[in-house]
């Protein structure tokens, strides 16, 4: 039986956080309804390494008009709203007509976005197959947007040519034959890059520079815990995250992907197998509803140290008192995404934007003082944001004169087309290559409930990516 703490949040496997981004030149000729030329593989850089590591990226062809009208596009939401009942991606649909709301509000396309529904699965991955399907071949959906675990549709999507956009922590969003799958932050938890070569890893240092920025501590002097999900996630991700760690010279003293993919029945074994290691730090890669006990059960074992994570980020937690108690003093780095912790016009935009939609007030994101915004939370920010890049590749289409279809709009953004994200809250990133890898940036945060505050250490911010050799 769940406890009242596991109940509170039911999640999403995440994080093996590799990463990267460049911009390349997309290749465009106005008026030419052909596909575009693949990106060179003589591109320099983390770009370049991936296009001779997989080669060109190949070409999309058809002419798929499904849900496209000459004044509308249809576009779906299926995501895991809700899991065991409970709130998982709260204000997941609120963001997503929020941010398409604008764009049919200020004409930012010559189409207007007909959002024909939003779909929660429940988390059940039966349920979430029946809904893409219901949306595909009902509804007629030009493209979905889809949140979550659950999503396993990916040969159905490509082989309908039906885009899908969403947070690039699931398989379905890896790899170099989904060319019509995007992360909008790219694809965060990939092993495409060892499938394809055991001796090469993406490695980008973003997790440790953002949380050594932000503690000022001495790389030399961590002793590092890592502890996952015992998943393809898990099992993948640690490796790159030990790499990433012992790369600022730091040490890792316990590496295991040990926990279940359900909630633990007790935690404590997995708390006293870390603490054997003697860490002064532990990162948490796994989902949300092992965070909190795991969090509250190594401070209940007298742990003194860091705890690091990267789900829990969104102030509306300090309206949970027991969620925000377990999760107290922890840091969270951001992945692919920023803080609203942080003031700035990308959240301040998104919060005029829900006022806008008739929906301020309820807690998606609001502007509570001039300039200040609560509540903006994952569900929230990771469907505004899969919103703002469909506005983007598809302003960027109509632009282009080719015609709007579902091969055009992936063919384009696989010719090289940069996202350009959101200040201050999703990073840009750069296909085809963040197919295989993800956006090398993030926020870092920490939790203090005595002073009823998410305090923002380091702001959204990018850094360097590499293809390097494995040990």
């Amino acid at each position: 039986m769940r406890t009242p703490l596991q109940r509170i949040v039911v999640g999403v496997a995440v994080i093996g956080l590799l990463s990267a981004s460049p911009a390349l030149a997309a290749t465009k000729k106005k008026g030419v309804v052909s596909a575009p030329k693949p990106v060179s593989t003589a591109t320099p850089g983390i770009s370049g390494d991936i296009f001779k590591l997989f080669g060109a990226y190949p070409v999309v062809k058809g002419a798929t008009t499904r849900g496209v009208t000459a004044s509308s596009i249809k576009i779906g939401v299926v995501s895991d709203i809700t899991a065991g009942g409970q709130q998982q991606y709260y204000g997941g649909c609120e963001g997503a007509k929020a941010r398409f709301d604008r764009a049919n509000a200020t004409k930012e396309l010559k189409h207007k976005i007909d959002l024909v529904g939003c779909q929660d699965t429940g988390s059940d991955p039966t349920k979430t197959d029946s809904l893409v399907k219901e949306m595909v071949e009902s509804k007629k959906v030009f493209g979905l947007v889809s949140i979550g675990a659950t999503l396993s549709s990916d040969k159905y999507l490509t082989d309908k040519k039906v885009p899908y956009v969403g947070w690039g922590v699931i398989p379905p969003y890896c790899g170099w034959d989904k060319p019509f799958g995007f992360g909008n932050s790219g694809s965060l938890v990939c092993d495409a890059v060892q499938r394809k070569d055991p001796k090469k890893v993406a490695l980008s240092s973003f997790i440790m520079s953002s949380y050594i920025a932000g503690t000022k501590k001495n790389p030399a002097d961590l002793k590092v815990a890592i502890i996952s999900e015992d998943n393809a996630a898990g099992r993948n991700g640690n490796p790159i995250q030990r790499r990433q760690i012992e790369a600022i010279g730091a040490s890792v003293v316990f590496e295991k992907a040990s926990l279940p993919t359900t909630p633990a029945a007790d935690y404590a074994p997995f708390i006293g197998d870390i603490l054997k290691s003697n860490p002064n730090l532990v990162e948490l890669s796994t989902a949300f509803i092992h965070v909190a006990p795991m969090a509250a059960g190594l401070r209940a074992a007298g742990y003194k140290g860091d705890i690091l994570q990267f789900v829990f980020f969104d102030s509306g937690i300090l309206q949970v008192p027991q969620l925000a108690a377990a999760i107290d003093t922890t840091f969270a780095v951001t992945p692919g995404l920023g803080s609203s912790s942080f003031p700035g016009p990308g959240w301040t935009q998104a919060a005029a934007d829900t006022k806008a939609s008739g929906l301020a007030g309820r807690f998606y994101c609001d502007e509570v003082a001039p300039g200040i915004v609560a509540g903006c939370g994952l569900g929230f920010t990771e469907h505004y944001n899969s919103a703002d890049f469909y506005v983007q590749a598809l302003k960027a289409l109509e632009k282009s004169g080719k015609a709007v279809t579902t091969e055009n709009f992936a063919n384009l953004i696989n010719a090289g087309w940069t996202y350009p994200g959101i200040p201050g809250m999703a990073c840009p990133v750069t296909y085809p290559m963040s197919h295989v890898v993800g956006a090398p940036c993030g926020a870092l945060v920490q939790w203090d409930v005595a002073n009823k505050q998410l305090k923002g250490l380091v702001d959204l911010k990018s850094y360097d990516v590499a293809l390097v050799a494995t040990p």
